[in-house]
This record gives C-alpha cells, sequence and structure tokens, in this order.
C-alpha cells in the first residue's frame, strides 16, 4: 500500500481464515479499494499454528485494513460478500452488476 500523508488505516474486517482473506482481497482489489493485511506471514511462525482457534495466539487473528477514506465503499465490499456467502457465494452474474 503507498503512503497517504494524514490518512489513517482502519480495520475492515477480520477474516476467519486465509482462504476468506484471498476472496475478500480480491473483492476489495476488484473494486479498486487500497487494502492491507496483518498477521498473514506469522500465523504458522510459532509452532502452535492455528490449532483450535482460528488463528496463532501468539500473533493475533489476520486482519484486513483500508483506508478510513475508503470505508464507506469498502463495508458495501464486505456487505455484499456476507450476504452472498448466506445466498450461496457471488455468481458471474453478481460480478458484472
Amino acid at each position: 500500500m503507498e503512503k497517504h500523508p494524514n490518512s489513517k488505516l482502519i480495520t475492515l474486517y477480520r477474516p476467519a481464515d486465509e482462504a476468506e482473506m484471498a476472496v475478500i482481497c480480491s473483492l476489495l482489489e476488484a473494486a479498486g479499494i487500497r487494502f492491507s493485511t496483518t498477521n498473514v506471514q506469522t500465523q504458522n511462525l510459532f509452532g502452535a499454528g492455528v490449532l483450535g482457534t482460528g488463528y496463532n495466539l501468539l500473533s493475533g487473528p489476520i486482519v484486513i485494513q483500508i483506508l478510513e477514506e475508503d470505508k464507506a465503499s469498502g463495508q458495501a465490499v464486505i456487505d455484499r460478500y456476507l450476504g452472498s456467502a448466506d445466498d450461496g457465494g457471488l455468481t458471474l452474474e453478481d460480478e458484472n452488476d
């Protein structure tokens, strides 16, 4: 993510796992929303992995962050993703809307 003066990163979403993170990051990228992830590379760093919790207790959960100015559009992407997950997933027709 390139630096923007006077911009603040906010947490948009904490995905359940790396697969969900990849889907959400792909959707954000397709929408032209800049994002950053934290704690992705450290999930299996300390040997305990993600047993029982879905994330490494020492490094914390994976977090997707966006610029504060992109909050509304980022939340719309998440809302659409969560709604589509309840309905069985996005289809190609949804992507072209």
